[in-house]
């Protein structure tokens, strides 16, 4: 699934830049939007880590209480989407 997310971005990135009323700042822009998600990332998993410790998972919905029913339906939810972002991909 990310190789195909990938892929349509590479797609995108030609017009994107075309459009621009100044196409050569787009690798400045790009770089630090980059920069903000990998920060934003980073400060999520370092939070995470000292909530949880080293007993978190990688998967975020299996440090939650598997008893709870909102647990539940939300990770029936999520193998939903999966299932059909599988079965269509390029919705």
């Amino acid at each position: 699934m990310p190789l195909v997310d990938c892929s349509k971005l590479t797609s995108s990135v030609i017009p994107i830049t075309q459009s621009m009323k100044e196409p050569k700042k787009f690798p400045g822009v790009l770089s630090g939007v980059m920069l903000v998600v990998a920060i934003l990332f980073g400060g999520a998993g370092a939070v995470g880590y000292m909530a949880y410790g080293s007993d978190i998972q990688t998967v975020v919905l299996v440090n939650l209480p598997q008893d709870d029913k909102f647990v539940q339906a939300v990770q029936f939810l999520c193998k939903s989407f999966r299932l059909f972002f599988r079965a269509y991909p390029d919705s």
